[in-house]
């Protein structure tokens, strides 16, 4: 499928893939249409442009017109521009026109494209739904394009496309066209403020002052004055009458509203319901709740009123929000309506938005800072305002706040406060080694009598220093945190302590010295009852082997965050939850976890925890045997730079890429990628999460390679680790390593028996196939045929539900070995399910560019997997596969 040959539209793969596909079907003399809609800027005229631009560039005539709204009275306007010729009457004018047409494609194919359609005679409308109805069998392609209020307008039986609004990878491709090298956090506000529309990024890209692009100045919050986009929705509103209007700006005025307390506004003001603004499209009704249809249509509806009207909105809703559960929303509507400062109402607002949700009380707290009368008071309000903003998942806002506390003269412990959430946002959006020393001075800063925030900024520091590899500094830091004077023995500040001890213990390979203060953090978890409490007990649950205790943990944070709105934290337990699936054996519901994280992550401007998921999906790939999509995963982690020991990212690429070695074969460079991860004295030191199970790996190298003595030394140290968790899945993964360094075939065959035992008591299913077919090879080694093929039908049973084509092509060659006779894997259409997702987005007319974005492969990686989709299918194109997947989906 071709792309688009004069510009790159952005966020617009599948809606050229529909364009694309009428250009093919006029090509192919099989004639096609298709009606792209979507609100003004979004994109529709471009994707017009590339159509008209590949057009040409393929030799077709090209007949293009645009609607104009001083014609929409003069019948038949729009089509005598068209083509060019009179008009006289509605049937002849029709068929007229197609007739014209199909002379047209005579010689040439033809593309029809028509803008605007909104703006056009209903007449022409009509004729040309009439042409586009009798495509078929002719060389034309038509392209029609119009806002969602005149959609309706051509016949519902063209196909059509809505344009979404921009995700943020493709906002960010179009700034780094515009501006390039802008601030992170500056276009993340862009992309905020633009609600995805394409036209209104490009707008405020080009109405930044310098300061602005710097990230020095508050970035734009709402579109330029002289806006096309804005003047659009403006002029939607307009056409309301001035009681629906009203009644809009109040709903733009409260994200919140209900029908109830919309209903109580207006007869306080004495207004009629808002039927006109249902009835327009521009506001609607969801359950008990009254939302503006479109973001941009909110801002516009609110910042395009007067200040005396926005003043008088908001003095209504304090009144209806008076009482109760609405009291931080009541407040906020009365610092909206104030007309000046005021300490007692900014008292009061600070005291409500400490219980309220993050994003709504970053909020508050940023009206309290503008009520405040001491510019002390205003900067700690600011960088609580950042806090929980942070905690909300909005990065970008909680780092503008920051700044604009920073703009002032802070007090030094609102310094401290600030500076240690700046290294918390750095530690998971930014650079570790900023991040290190951010905290480390945010903890000098704060005072050092072992408060909460000081312990906390001290561990985030320890963590900085975990990924960036800095493990002997790590372990010498949560010493200290852990030995600090705690007065009173406040259980925040012991869970901390615990945490931190049982960390350095488990890093520096103390087993026995971590699991005491493990524990205590898992006990007092509970009593916190607190999210980052919970993800903490979750590591330590993690870090004392017992995968399921700590999904439990974190499952459960994920509910506390949740109902909190602390979407920050979400991610960093899916990562935790990820790892369990791991550790027990499912490695298909790991990816699954791994891929919710990432999207989890890059939602709210994590990117070092999109790392670590990467990391991860690169490891699953590898153990697949999937070594396109893992190098593509491992292309794309963003490097940390270190200054020291190996980083986190380091590790885990090490791992992976030994991992793929290992499995196809290659031993010895399996051992080479391996044998870094690991120390050189007997002592199980550093990351857990990444040395134990990197220790099966290695172990399994070693043997493969006759380095017996390395492989009985960390099978040593993984023994001693395991004899600590005692728990079934680490069990059934220590047996196994057992098995294949056992000094005789009967202790291989007792370990292996133990292993599965074990796999089946933890609910493994990769795990267990996995042990099946090196139990199975093994059988087959020792010459016990008829064993081994019991075991190697499991294994391959288990892949091929399970998806992992490769480990079943391998496991299905072990059974011919075996004597078995096996079918051959034919054209089935059983996919694995990335494949099965790869061939759905192929068949709704995906590019590979989109597929790629969409499921956070490269572009490469989506071709290799089309070609084995090709072949396990015996098909040979694209269409043969949307034809495919379309019939499979029919049958019964």
């Amino acid at each position: 499928m071709p792309e688009p040959a004069s510009m790159a539209l952005h966020g617009r793969a599948a809606e050229w893939a529909a364009v694309a596909s009428v250009l093919a079907a006029a090509r192919d003399r099989a004639g096609a249409a298709v009606v792209l809609v979507g609100p003004v800027g979004t994109g529709k005229s471009a994707l017009l442009a590339a159509a008209v631009a590949q057009a040409r560039s393929d030799g077709f005539v090209v007949v293009s017109s645009t609607g104009s709204p001083n014609e929409t009275d003069l019948p038949y306007a729009g089509l005598r521009r068209l083509l060019d010729g009179p008009a006289t009457d509605g049937a002849r004018d029709a068929e007229a026109a197609l007739a014209s047409l199909r002379d047209l494609g005579a010689k040439r194919p033809v593309l029809v494209v028509v803008d605007d359609v909104h703006h056009l005679d209903r007449p022409s409308v009509n004729a040309l739904s009439y042409v586009a109805r009798r495509l078929a069998g002719s060389a034309i392609g038509m392209v029609f394009a119009v806002d969602p209020d005149g959609a309706d307008l051509l016949d519902r039986s063209v196909p059509r496309r809505t344009l979404p609004p921009l995700d943020a990878p493709a906002g960010r491709a179009l700034l780094d066209d515009l501006v390039p090298g802008l601030a992170g956090d500056v276009a993340d506000a862009l992309l905020t403020v633009a609600g995805g529309n394409p036209l209104a990024l490009s707008e405020l890209a080009r109405s930044l002052s310098p300061g602005q692009a710097r990230g020095e100045e508050v970035p734009p919050v709402t579109l330029p004055p002289d806006s096309r986009v804005r003047a659009a929705y403006r002029r939607r509103l307009d056409r309301l009458p001035p009681a629906a209007r009203w009644l809009t700006l109040l709903v733009a005025a409260d994200e919140e509203i209900s029908v109830h307390e919309l209903a109580e506004a207006a007869g306080r003001a004495g207004l009629a319901p808002l039927d006109e603004a249902v009835a327009a499209g521009i506001v609607r009704v969801a359950g008990n709740r009254v939302l503006i249809t479109d973001p941009l249509e909110r801002q516009v509806a609110y910042h395009d009123a007067g200040l005396a009207e926005r003043f008088a909105a908001h003095r209504i809703l304090a009144q209806v929000t008076a009482g109760g559960a609405n009291r931080l929303r009541h407040l906020m509507h009365r610092a909206a309506a104030a007309e000046g400062r005021d300490a007692r109402l900014a008292g009061r607002l600070a005291r409500a938005a400490r219980a309220g949700p993050p994003v709504l009380s970053s909020a508050a707290f940023e009206c309290v800072a503008n009520l405040s009368r001491r510019p002390r008071e205003a900067a700690k309000a600011l960088v609580m305002a950042a806090r929980q903003a942070w905690l909300g998942g909005q990065p970008s806002r909680a780092r503008v706040l920051l700044h604009r506390a920073r703009a002032t003269d802070l007090p030094a412990d609102v310094r401290g406060w600030a500076q240690a959430l700046e290294g918390e946002i750095e530690l998971r959006a930014g650079t570790t080694t900023r991040a290190r020393n951010l905290l480390l001075s945010a903890a000098s800063t704060l005072s050092r009598d072992g408060s909460e925030l000081t312990l906390d900024t001290l561990i985030l520091a320890g963590e900085a220093m975990t990924v960036a590899g800095h493990h002997a500094d790590f372990i010498e830091l949560a010493n200290v945190v852990a030995a600090l004077h705690l007065p009173g023995g406040r259980p925040e500040a012991t869970f901390l302590q615990a945490y931190a001890h049982g960390q350095a213990a488990s890093y520096s390979g103390d087993l026995t010295g971590a699991e005491a203060p493990l524990r205590q953090v898992i006990e007092l978890a509970a009593q916190l009852s607190s999210p980052t409490a919970s993800v903490r007990a979750a590591v330590a649950a993690t870090l004392l082997g017992d995968p399921v205790r700590a999904h439990q943990l974190a499952s459960q944070a994920i509910g506390q965050a949740t109902s909190r709105g602390s979407a920050a934290v979400v991610p960093q337990a899916l990562e935790i939850i990820s790892f369990s699936e791991f550790a027990v054996g499912r490695n298909l519901m790991a990816a699954e976890v791994a891929v919710e994280g990432l999207r989890a992550a890059r939602a709210t401007g994590q990117e070092s925890l999109a790392n670590s998921f990467l990391a991860t999906l690169a490891v699953l790939a590898a153990m697949d045997g999937d070594r396109a999509t893992c190098h593509a995963r491992l292309r794309q982690l963003r490097p940390t730079p270190v200054d020291g020991e190996m980083s986190q990212t380091e590790a885990f690429s090490r791992w992976a890429l030994g991992i793929i070695e290992l499995f196809d074969g290659h031993y010895q460079a399996g051992l080479e990628w391996l044998r870094p991860l690991m120390c050189d004295d007997d002592q199980m030191r550093g990351n857990t999460m990444i040395r134990i199970p990197a220790t099966l790996a290695l172990i399994e190298a070693a043997t493969r390679c006759a380095e017996h003595q390395l492989a009985r030394d960390k099978l040593y140290i993984l023994d001693v680790w395991v004899e600590r968790s005692r728990t079934a899945p680490w069990l059934a993964l220590a047996c196994r390593s057992h098995a294949l360094v056992a000094a005789d075939d009967a202790e291989a065959e007792r370990y292996f028996e133990e292993a599965l035992r074990q796999h089946l008591a933890a609910g493994s299913d990769h795990g267990l196939a996995r042990t099946e077919l090196l139990y199975g090879q093994h059988l087959r080694r020792v010459r016990r045929r008829g064993a081994a093929r019991e075991h190697l039908r499991v294994a391959l049973s288990t892949f091929e539900q399970l998806g992992a084509t490769r480990l079943a092509v391998r496991a299905r060659a072990e059974l011919r070995a075996a004597g078995d006779r096996v079918e051959p894997a034919g054209p089935t259409g059983a996919l694995t399910p990335q494949q099965q997702q790869i061939a759905d987005l192929v068949a709704m007319g995906a590019t590979n560019t989109e597929i790629a974005a969409r499921l956070f492969l490269s572009r490469r990686t989506v071709e290799h997997h089309l070609g084995n989709i090709y072949q396990r299918l015996g098909i040979r194109s694209r269409v043969d596969l949307a034809r495919y997947r379309k019939d499979e989906h029919r049958d019964p």
